[in-house]
């Protein structure tokens, strides 16, 4: 269907047919172009052209007799978007048109008569954006084409770049067009040819740009068919979030699959990941190293789409532990990024206590893991470092520093009696002293055999946990992911839960605080941390009420949820359970290097 539009300009203008239609806002008001054209007596016939995204407009002008020499009459034949006519069919409808207004009255019928059109070969029309403020010209009779000829290739690159183009022709060659017009002459111009090209739907979320024009589902309209340049020989294929795909060989559209066949590549940027330290602060690592699938990740890198749910992954960063695991990064991004915590990286040293038995004197050597040397005390001892070796010599000083109060009490009192009674009394004074002293460096002695006992006792919890951790490391990689969720966040969210298979309907077993539900997970998330806090206080305490007054939906804070379950009465169990729950690393995931 053609649309018409007949306006006359008499001061200002006045519609005499056509209904309120967007593709109106495109028309201009060139009356003093069309002034100078029909005065010029070496013009047959011209035709002015207005293309746009919304379609090509071709007019044909009648001049009106009056005071103002620029009062016209002027039809507008529209041709929309994907639809073809040849250029005779067109030079007939414009000859009709200059019938119409050169009557007295527009013929209603015959407008309709030629609006009434129906496209043989429906296509849209690609073509650049750009759009210059320039006008043109273009001479008929200077090329080897007729009017008739020219109509019919209408679909030209310069009539879109242009803000209108005027077909012309003139008597002959050798006629002058005025050099002072501000016009372009594109009539050297080569003539462009077009081609068809056939596009199957557009899948959502995806866009096809073709030179300057870009498809997708919103503006393909189910048509499939585009008109474009026949120098245009490859297009582009984005979508939000991966790597664009170029099409080389614009025949690959005319697969029925060629989107469905697409081999895309996801764009993994480094501020997918947030890496925290698991002190007590939980500060994030400014500082860390990346690698997924052995690559380093610098700024981004790019994975295939189909790999997504198996990624393996490793950070290192300076004084924590390397972490290696396999995740599945399809549903993280920046806006949701993905969580991992770093243990602090414990330091191998040799813990030296000296010691003597009668006159021969020796020291004990013992080897110790720890993240600060300096947080291994043993009362009345001073310690430094060097050489890997955490050496302990007994401080002269600690019994002066721990009995102050006795030693000013006692010289009060030697200074306060003096004399003989004095004398006695301070040697009874200073026997006792002798005796505390003794006393103290025994209690001295008894609390480092202690400290020696809790070494060895601490020395094989962490070489159990080692034993531990190496055999899980074979584990599945569905589990490590599971397991790697649930011990890297603080908050649990239904939504990422879900999406990780091992972990469906988890939450909604720990939401229903229900014993039975809950404890049926215990055999598949045994190795997790966090899991076995939760699991021994529902042993000890069973389900119970609990009112998250945070009211939040979807989200189970894991120490709030796990201290909803500690009663008065079972809160030194509970205790007690998580102190031994805090000598177990993540299992199959943080190995030290």
């Amino acid at each position: 269907m053609l649309g018409v539009y007949i306006v006359r300009y008499q001061g200002g203008p006045t519609t005499l047919y056509g209904e309120d239609v967007e593709w109106k806002t495109v028309i201009l008001d060139l009356r003093d172009d069309f002034m100078n054209l029909s005065k010029n007596q070496d013009i047959e016939e011209f035709y002015p052209v207005i293309a746009s995204d919304l379609g090509i407009c071709v007019g044909v002008v009648r001049m009106l007799p009056g005071s103002r020499p620029n009062d016209h009459l002027v039809a507008w034949l529209f041709i929309p978007p994907g639809t073809s006519i040849s250029g005779q069919k067109l030079y007939d409808k414009l000859r009709k048109l200059r019938e119409i207004i050169g009557e007295s009255k527009i013929d209603v019928d015959k407008c309709r008569k030629i609006e009434d059109w129906e496209s043989d070969n429906d296509t849209n029309f690609l073509l650049s954006k750009q759009k210059s403020d320039s006008k043109a010209y273009f001479r008929v009779e200077t090329t080897d084409f007729n009017m008739i000829e020219i109509l019919d290739k209408l679909y030209q690159e310069s009539y879109f770049y242009y803000k209108v183009v005027y077909l012309l022709k003139m008597k002959d060659r050798s006629c002058s067009f005025p050099v002072n017009w501000d016009m372009e002459n594109i009539s050297e111009k080569f003539v462009e040819e077009t081609k068809v090209l056939r596009i199957p739907q557009i899948p959502d979320g995806v866009k096809v740009i073709i030179g300057e024009s870009t498809l997708s589902t919103e503006n393909n309209n189910n048509i499939g068919n585009y008109r474009i340049p026949s120098n245009i020989d490859e297009a582009e294929v984005t979508r939000d979030g991966f790597k664009n795909i170029l099409v080389s060989g614009l025949s690959d559209f005319e697969n029925d699959h060629f989107f469905s066949n697409l081999s895309w590549e996801k764009i993994i940027k480094r501020d997918f990941f947030i890496i925290n330290g698991s002190d007590k602060n939980n500060k994030e690592i400014p500082s860390f190293t990346l690698y997924l699938n052995n690559q380093q990740l610098y700024s981004e890198i790019c994975l295939p789409e189909n790999e997504l749910s198996k990624v393996d992954i490793a950070v290192e960063a300076n004084g924590y532990k390397k972490f290696k695991g396999a995740v599945d990064l399809k549903n993280y991004s920046s806006k949701s990024p993905f969580v991992i915590e770093l243990t602090k990286e414990e330091k191998t040293y040799d813990l030296v206590i000296p010691y003597s038995v009668k006159s021969r004197k020796d020291k004990i050597k013992y080897p110790i893991s720890i993240e600060n040397w300096r947080e291994c005390s043993i009362e009345g001892y001073r310690k430094n470092e060097c050489k890997n070796e955490i050496r302990f010599e007994y401080d002269s000083r600690y019994w002066i520093r721990s009995n102050g109060k006795l030693i000013i009490l006692v010289l009060f009192l030697v200074l306060l009696l003096g004399g003989g009674i004095g004398t006695g009394m301070e040697f009874m004074i200073a026997k006792n002293y002798i005796s505390e002293m003794e006393k103290e460096k025994s209690d001295s002695i008894c609390k480092l055999n202690d400290k020696i006992l809790q070494l060895e006792k601490k020395q094989k919890s962490v070489t159990f946990v080692n034993t531990d951790v190496s055999a899980n490391i074979n584990n599945t990689i569905i589990d490590n992911s599971a397991i790697l969720y649930l011990d890297s966040n603080k908050v649990w969210q239904r939504g990422q839960m879900n999406s990780i298979k091992c972990l469906e309907g988890l939450w909604d077993d720990l939401n229903s605080r229900k014993k039975t539900r809950i404890m049926k997970w215990n055999e598949k998330l045994s190795q997790s941390n966090k899991w076995k806090k939760i699991r021994d206080n529902v042993k000890i305490n069973g389900s119970t009420h609990f009112r998250d007054t945070t009211k939040r939906q979807y989200d189970i804070v894991v120490e709030d949820y796990i201290k909803s379950f500690q009663s008065k009465t079972g809160a030194t169990k509970s205790t007690k359970s998580e102190t031994t729950a805090k000598t177990t690393t993540v299992s199959g995931l943080q190995t030290q290097e």
